[in-house]
This record gives C-alpha cells, sequence and structure tokens, in this order.
C-alpha cells in the first residue's frame, strides 16, 4: 500500500476528526501532523506476503498474551510535537491499548515493501515508529526479491539482512524461515 493524495496543509485536521472521518471514509488514510493521504491498493505478492506473515506469526502468539493486527489496524504515534496514524501491513503488541481503532504499544511492526512505499516505509515512517518507546522491531519484507530488513531497537536500528534459512522476531521469540513467509510468491 501506498501513500498517495496529501491535502493542502491548510486543510489541516484535528487526530480526532481524522478518527472520526475515517470511521466512514470509502478509502483507507493515513494521518501525520494534520495532513491525511490516501492509501492505494495492493498487488497479489503484497497480500500472498502479508497472509503467509499472519498465519506464522498468529499461530507462534496464539496461546500468549500478545495480538496481531493486519493492516486494517492503525498504529498511533504521538510525541510533544508530533503526531501520526499509519496503517501497517502487520503489527505486534503485547500489552494492547484499550482503543478499539489504533494500537498506541506495539513490539513489533512489519512493512511489506513496493516501488511506490519504500522511500516513506524507509524514510518517514522508520522515523515515526522509532518514536514509538515499546517497539522492539521493525521488518521490512521486499516483494519483489527474497529479501528481508529487521531493524532493532537494542542494535542501534542497524540492519539484519536474511536472504534464505530461519531467522528470529526476538519481540515475540519467532523463529520464522524466509521459505515459508515467501511460499506462494513470484517474482
Amino acid at each position: 500500500m501506498g501513500l498517495a493524495i496529501m491535502l493542502n496543509e491548510a486543510n489541516t485536521i484535528s487526530p480526532e476528526e481524522y478518527i472520526e472521518d475515517e470511521a466512514e471514509a470509502l478509502t483507507k488514510h493515513e494521518y501525520i501532523n494534520g495532513c491525511i493521504y490516501a492509501m492505494a491498493g495492493a498487488k497479489r505478492n503484497h497480500n500472498t506476503l502479508n497472509f503467509n506473515l499472519s498465519v506464522e506469526i498468529g499461530s507462534i502468539i496464539k496461546n500468549t498474551a500478545c495480538k496481531g493486527y493486519t493492516s486494517d489496524m492503525r498504529a498511533h504515534i504521538k510525541t510533544e510535537f508530533n503526531e501520526a496514524f499509519y496503517y501497517p501491513d502487520l503489527m505486534v503488541s503485547c500489552d494492547p491499548s484499550d482503543d478499539e481503532l489504533y494500537e498506541d504499544n506495539p513490539i513489533l511492526i512489519i512493512e511489506i515493501l513496493s516501488p511506490s512505499t519504500e522511500r516513506s516505509d524507509r524514510g518517514e515512517k522508520f522515523t515515526y515508529y522509532k518514536m514509538i518507546n515499546t517497539l522492539e522491531e521493525y521488518v521490512l519484507i521486499h516483494q519483489e526479491k527474497q529479501l528481508i530488513e529487521i531493524y532493532r531497537r537494542p542494535n542501534n536500528w542497524q540492519a539484519e539482512l536474511i536472504r534464505q534459512g530461519d531467522f528470529n522476531l526476538k519481540s515475540i521469540d519467532a523463529e520464522l524461515t524466509v521459505e515459508a513467509v515467501y511460499n506462494g510468491v513470484h517474482f
């Protein structure tokens, strides 16, 4: 999914207006400091990867206090000077917030890269996601080649590149395989 349209800055809205408007919107929008951005649709590989990750991670956290959310749940980031709502492709929280419309406390966020979203996922979104105090890992999944990038807070957000074999998501103590994540994906 990608950011497509930005409203004129004179048309900024409050977070409360965004939440209210988004409940009735026909298209999903992300919110960044008063501006909203329409979301574009996803291609087959993107959906296959999201499904595979949901199945794999869902089976691992099934009997734990952690909850997994797909791309219809917003991540909420609020600091003294910034506020944003994003729709990550997948996120996990082990201390879910009380709000039904967004999550404040994810420990894991996964974004599936596409040509239209890669710049934002690596730049602006990553900058905002790092502001979430509970976030331990940020994972980027390439959909046009077999490559997974894992960024961890304890490693000062340095990239770990995974191309094949097993890998661990330490935030949820999950051992996954690249083959399972990319099952059914065609390049």
